[in-house]
């Protein structure tokens, strides 16, 4: 005689009675409710790794042009960015002092 197993049902959560060791699932019905749970999981799973993976791309384009001109420029990628950087910041900082001073910069402009 078959050894019997009592299992809570992964689905339903009712106790049920089997003779298989592996079995988890109490009925057809709860097994396809699992089924159909695990396959939009799936798809959200898909959806989310296409997205990272276009992400991806769009940072490895953006890389790739920042490194094609930092090689014109005949400098190391982190020199290039460094000095992007830089540019950035020192165009941030007379705005900000101009400000301070009560100058805008269409005021500073109309006046060039």
């Amino acid at each position: 005689m078959d050894k019997i197993y009592v299992r809570t049902c992964l689905v339903c959560g009712e106790l049920f009675e089997t003779n298989e060791s592996r079995r988890k699932i109490c009925s057809e019905g709860c097994y396809n409710t699992r089924k159909i749970s695990y396959r939009q999981r799936s798809y959200i799973n898909q959806k989310i790794n296409m997205r990272n993976t276009v992400e991806k791309q769009e940072r490895e384009r953006l890389f790739n042009e920042k490194l094609k001109k930092a090689k014109e420029a005949n400098l190391t990628y982190g020199k290039y960015v460094a000095k992007i950087y830089l540019e950035t910041h020192e165009t941030i900082k007379e705005r900000l002092e101009k400000e301070k001073n009560g100058k805008t910069i269409r005021d500073n402009d109309e006046g060039e």
